[in-house]
């Protein structure tokens, strides 16, 4: 059985089995639950056009690139970028302009690089060839913390 963010799972037994008014199963009571915690919390597909920018001096390449993200939580994201803009473990920043109620605002959120996706696995077919991140957010204040979440909670709601 799953409910929000985990699994369970239990032994129980069968005690009748029923069609009508519509088919349902009355089961024993289990002995015991077993739980499991699949992610931390809850992701929302999206298509938001953000920035990441990349501030490190080791890196060479572009400093800043257009991205998108694909897919959103309270905890992180998943994006596209069409070049690379970051390694496994780097902290970029990550500009956006996130609608809450009926106000737009501008947000510079920290985020640190947790997988770099292979192009195959980003999740989009594109005959451009697009670099796949997965990021953490690290909020610097508790302005950035509650943007964040409000956004996130208003796209789980249906509200974006």
């Amino acid at each position: 059985m799953f409910t929000g963010n985990a699994v369970h799972a239990s032994r129980c037994t069968v005690l009748k089995s029923c069609a009508r008014p519509f088919p349902y199963l009355h089961l024993s009571y289990p002995t015991d639950v077993q739980s499991l915690v699949l992610r931390r919390s809850s992701r929302v597909k999206t298509w938001i056009e953000v920035a990441l920018l990349n501030r490190n001096r080791e890196w060479k390449r572009a400093r800043s690139s257009p991205a998108v993200l694909i897919d959103i939580s309270t905890t992180g994201a998943r994006l596209l970028a069409s070049e690379p803009i970051g390694e496994k473990g780097q902290r970029l920043e990550l500009v956006m302009q996130p609608e809450v109620g009926d106000r737009r605002y501008s947000l510079v959120v920290p985020v640190i690089v947790r997988r770099e996706l292979d192009p195959p696995r980003n999740g989009v077919s594109s005959e451009v060839e697009r670099y796949g991140y997965g990021v953490e957010f690290q909020p610097e204040d508790d302005r950035q913390h509650l943007i964040l979440h409000a956004f996130v909670y208003e796209l789980l709601l249906g509200k974006q």
